[in-house]
């Protein structure tokens, strides 16, 4: 709940900023705050890759992002929370839990007369708190005569924690009116986070299942809606 809490602070923080950022010109003069208003924008979106693919995979996950750019530097803030299998021959557990990101990013692409199509290049911080539900370890025989045994229930690992940096690259074209359909590629590197004791660290929300590496891929798509300032 905390990475909640910290989301919808920003969110709030900066649509108050916006408000009060509204130009008030009763002289019918533009001044200099006026027009740095206008080359201002919100975008708010919903991740449907992910929703799609945690359906398809028994779990759960909804992720939004919000982004505040002028002219072509961009804020972004992204957030979400799961609930996904991860099924292994030796082992099955549940992760559940919720993660931000909060980053930089620059629209390199020049657009013509009023559109407003990215394609950005930009860095972020993750951070991730979740538990695992432990419900199935198969253990080795010691010997080929022995037949292996399987431990079946549940084992909980909670207050479970993980940061990670990554470089994303997002495409977002119009397709109707103030309606764009995004579509992400990120390279990612986990940072640290806590091990469960007896087990290890393997799936992290908004990272996805790590490697002995740290290095991760992401591919994705959503859809997002721009508002002028």
């Amino acid at each position: 709940m905390t990475h909640w809490r910290t989301y919808v602070f920003i969110i709030n923080l900066l649509l108050t900023v916006s408000a009060f950022a509204q130009p008030q010109d009763t002289t019918g003069r533009n001044t200099g705050f006026s027009s740095w208003i206008k080359e201002t924008h919100l975008r708010l979106g919903y991740d449907l890759g992910k929703k799609i693919y945690s359906k398809l995979n028994g779990g759960n996950m909804d992720a939004a992002y919000l982004n505040l750019g002028y002219r072509n530097h961009i804020l972004e803030l992204f957030a979400g929370k799961e609930q996904m299998p991860f099924v292994h021959p030796s082992y099955t557990f549940v992760t559940t839990g919720t993660y931000y990101k909060i980053g930089y990013a620059y629209n390199f692409y020049e657009n013509w007369g009023n559109m407003h199509n990215e394609i950005t290049l930009g860095l972020r911080y993750g951070n991730a708190g979740f538990s695992y539900d432990l419900q199935r370890i198969a253990y080795d025989a010691p010997t080929p005569e022995m037949p292996a045994y399987v431990w079946t229930g549940h084992r909980s690992y909670s207050g479970l924690h993980a940061g990670w940096i990554e470089v994303g690259a997002t495409l977002k074209a119009e397709i109707f009116h103030g309606v764009y359909l995004d579509l992400f590629l990120s390279g990612k590197r986990l940072l640290g986070g806590s091990k469960p004791d007896g087990f290890d660290l393997l799936y992290v929300p908004g990272f996805f299942r790590t490697n002995v590496s740290g290095f991760g891929f992401g591919i994705g798509y959503g859809i997002s809606y721009r508002l002028g300032l």
